[in-house]
C-alpha cells in the first residue's frame, strides 16, 4: 500500500470515528431548513430500549439526522446526478441557469374539472348576491415553454375552466408574469413584482387602482424556497422583498384558528422552517384583513392557496374586509359555517395550477 492509500484509509477511518463523535457533542438542530421537517431528537437511555433494540435504531436515526455535513451530501448527490452523470432532474426537479423547477408536464383533467364543478356548485348556491371570478395563476415553468421544457396543457386547463364554471368571470394573469417575477428558489412569486397582477385583478372586480407607493423593503436576503430545499441543486438564495406603508401596518388580521390578531408579516418566521410563512404567518386555514383606512363598504372573500399569502395585503388597500380561505386546511361548509351571515361583494377564487392539478387536496365538502 503506497502512501496516498495509507492516506485515505486514515482519513476515512477517523471520519467513522469524528463525525459520529461531532454528532453527538455538537448542538442538536430542532429542525432540517432545506428539508422542511423536524429532526431527530437524542434519544435517552434506558436498560429495557437498550435491550429490546429500540434505543440503537433510535441513535442510528438520531446520527444519521443530526449528521453534521448531512445538507453538503445532499448537494454533492444531486449536483452528480444532473451536472455529472447527466439525468435531467433530479427526485423531480430541473435546473435552468439558476433557477430551480419542478416537473409539472401531465394535465389531470379529472382533478381539474373537480375543482371547476365544487367551484361552480359554491358560486351558483352560496355566493348568487355576489360576483365570483376565477384566475389561474401558471406555475414558472410555463414561461420556459419557448425553451422546449416541460408544462402543463394550459390551453386545455382554460378550456376546462370556462366550460365549468360558467357562474364566474374569468380573470387572465398570464400575460401580467414574467419568469423573473417568481423566487429563483421556490414555486412561488415576489410580492414586489405582482403589481400588474394586482391592478389586473383590482379593475376587472370593478375598483380604479392606485399609484402603489415605493414602500419596500427586505424581509432576507438568504431565503433558500422549497424547491432550493427540495432538490439540495445548488443556487444562490433568492432576496425576499415586502410592501411596507401606514395603512398595511395599521392593518388587522385575524386568525380564527388561534382566536387572536396578528400582524400582517411575521419577522419571527424568518430564518424558521421557511422564510416564506413571514407573509400571513404561513399556513393559515381561515384570517380576515381589516383596512380601517378604505371606506367603500367592499368585502372580498378570496378563496386561496399559498400564493394568497403574498398578494392578500396589496389587495386588501382596495377592501375594508378581505377574508382568506385556505380549503387546504378547512372544508368550504365549515368556514363558511365560522365566517356567519357575512355579505361579499366579491368572491375570487385565485389558484395555481398546480394546486389545480392536484385538487383533490382542497376540501370543498
Amino acid at each position: 500500500m503506497d502512501w496516498k492509500k495509507k492516506i485515505a484509509a486514515v482519513v476515512f477511518l477517523l471520519s467513522l470515528v469524528c463525525v459520529p463523535v461531532a454528532a453527538f457533542l455538537l448542538p442538536d438542530q430542532a429542525f432540517s431548513k432545506t428539508e422542511r421537517r423536524k429532526l431527530a431528537k437524542k434519544p435517552a437511555f434506558t436498560v429495557a430500549a437498550f435491550w429490546d433494540g429500540t434505543y440503537m435504531e433510535q441513535l442510528e436515526t438520531y446520527f444519521s439526522e443530526q449528521f453534521p455535513v448531512r445538507d453538503g451530501l445532499r448537494t454533492v448527490k444531486a449536483e452528480t446526478e444532473t451536472a455529472l452523470l447527466g439525468k435531467a432532474d433530479t427526485n423531480g426537479y430541473f435546473k435552468v441557469e439558476d433557477g430551480i423547477y419542478h416537473l409539472e408536464a401531465e394535465l389531470n383533467e379529472k382533478n381539474v374539472g373537480r375543482v371547476a364543478d365544487s367551484v361552480e356548485k359554491l358560486c351558483a348556491e352560496q355566493f348568487q348576491n355576489a360576483d365570483c371570478y376565477v384566475a389561474v395563476i401558471p406555475d414558472k415553468n410555463y414561461y420556459l415553454a419557448d425553451k422546449q421544457y416541460p408544462t402543463l396543457d394550459y390551453t386545455r386547463l382554460d378550456a376546462l375552466i370556462q366550460e365549468k364554471i360558467p357562474s364566474a368571470q374569468k380573470i387572465s394573469l398570464y400575460g401580467k408574469l414574467h419568469l423573473e417575477d417568481y423566487y429563483r428558489t421556490d414555486l412561488h412569486w415576489k410580492q414586489e413584482k405582482i403589481t400588474d397582477v394586482v391592478d389586473t385583478l383590482v379593475q376587472s372586480m370593478g375598483q380604479q387602482t392606485n399609484t402603489i407607493s415605493d414602500g419596500w423593503q427586505i424581509a432576507t436576503e438568504d431565503f433558500v424556497g422549497a424547491y432550493g430545499a427540495a432538490s439540495a441543486l445548488k443556487t444562490a438564495p433568492d432576496k425576499m422583498i415586502y410592501r411596507t406603508d401606514p395603512s398595511i401596518e395599521r392593518m388587522q388580521v385575524y386568525d380564527y384558528e388561534r382566536k387572536q390578531n396578528v400582524s400582517v408579516y411575521a419577522p419571527e418566521k424568518i430564518g424558521g422552517m421557511d422564510d416564506y410563512d413571514f407573509y400571513l404567518w404561513g399556513a393559515r386555514a381561515l384570517l380576515t384583513i381589516q383596512n380601517s383606512e378604505c371606506h367603500n363598504g367592499k368585502k372580498l372573500l378570496l378563496f386561496r392557496d399559498s400564493f394568497g399569502s403574498s398578494i392578500a395585503p396589496l389587495l386588501a388597500e382596495y377592501y375594508e374586509e378581505v377574508t382568506l380561505v385556505d380549503l387546504r386546511y378547512v372544508s368550504a361548509s365549515y368556514a363558511l359555517e365560522l365566517l356567519g351571515d357575512t355579505e361579499y361583494q366579491d368572491v375570487l377564487f385565485l389558484y395555481s395550477a398546480p394546486i389545480l392539478n392536484h385538487g383533490d387536496s382542497l376540501r370543498f365538502g
